[in-house]
């Protein structure tokens, strides 16, 4: 309601803004209703009030202020204009470069935070990969489909929520499905292990050429079962996200992929350090 006040310019809305935001304790809720009554007052006719507008934006890093700063900066650089409108340009021209430098950096926040829960996917791949070759000395083109099993056990259970069990229960089919796709991802594993692997330890080549075979197998199935058209709807506790910053929100899925990565981490290093320990004694 604040964002919509800021843009529809009535500067009645300015006396409420501003008292409002004095008793908001939600940190970007006040945000809003403080850039709102700033955006209406660069409406203003009195240039002073104006350019306090501008320079206070510019300091909040308001994206939303950048098209009406802008339009300031285009009326102070017409030949007619007079030198309070040049003045005001100056103010808003030295805000959008600050908005625009705080831009950067939050679209390199972001992408950073992006790459590091896309990264982290890729982390506990590479980790079962380099355990699998290490133990077994198995190179298992297969791995991605295990892991597609468990997104496919997940959404069974999603399934079977919304069949079988009152609405409200709904958001609690993630805590059944966590570790049912550990558990059908694991139980496929130990059948191609006991029907195909088994028979190939020590010829890596047609381990490759085996796996990556049922890996088609297994792709192709899914798409004959389950169709093109499946998803899962994460539970209400994981929608929105944490606004950190001006510019800045990470979302909590993201958020939960990065957990459970270093989670998945921390008991694959216990694990390995716990039969170090052993081997020693």
């Amino acid at each position: 309601a604040a964002t919509d006040l800021g843009t529809s310019g009535r500067p009645a809305a300015i006396p409420w803004l501003e008292a409002a935001a004095v008793n908001e304790s939600h940190r970007w809720v006040r945000y809003a209703m403080e850039e709102s009554a700033l955006l209406l007052h660069l409406a203003s006719d009195n240039p002073t009030v104006k350019q306090q507008a501008a320079s206070k934006l510019g300091d909040m890093r308001s994206q939303n202020a950048v098209p009406a700063l802008k339009e300031l900066v285009q009326a102070g650089s017409e030949a007619t204009a007079s030198e309070p409108q040049k003045t005001l340009a100056q103010a808003a021209t030295i805000a959008i470069e600050r908005i625009e430098s705080w831009n950067v950096w939050s679209s390199a926040i972001e992408t950073l935070f992006r790459g590091i829960s896309l990264s982290s996917i890729l982390l506990i791949m590479s980790l079962g990969l380099a355990i699998v070759f290490g133990l077994m000395g198995v190179i298992n083109m297969a791995h991605g489909e295990l892991m597609m099993i468990g997104a496919y056990a997940t959404f069974v259970i999603q399934e079977c929520f919304k069949l079988s069990f009152p609405e409200s229960w709904f958001d609690s089919y993630y805590l059944a499905a966590l570790p049912a796709s550990f558990l059908a991802a694991a139980l496929f594993g130990l059948i191609l292990e006991a029907t195909v692997i088994r028979f190939l330890y020590g010829r890596p080549l047609e381990t490759m050429l085996a796996t990556w075979g049922v890996s088609l197998i297994l792709i192709q199935g899914a798409r004959m079962y389950f169709g093109d058209l499946t998803a899962i709807t994460a539970p209400s506790w994981l929608n929105g996200g944490a606004q950190v910053l001006v510019g800045v929100f990470l979302p909590f899925n993201r958020l939960f992929i990065i957990g459970l990565s270093i989670l998945s981490v921390i008991g694959i290093y216990a694990l390995l350090f716990r039969s170090s320990i052993g081997l020693r004694v």
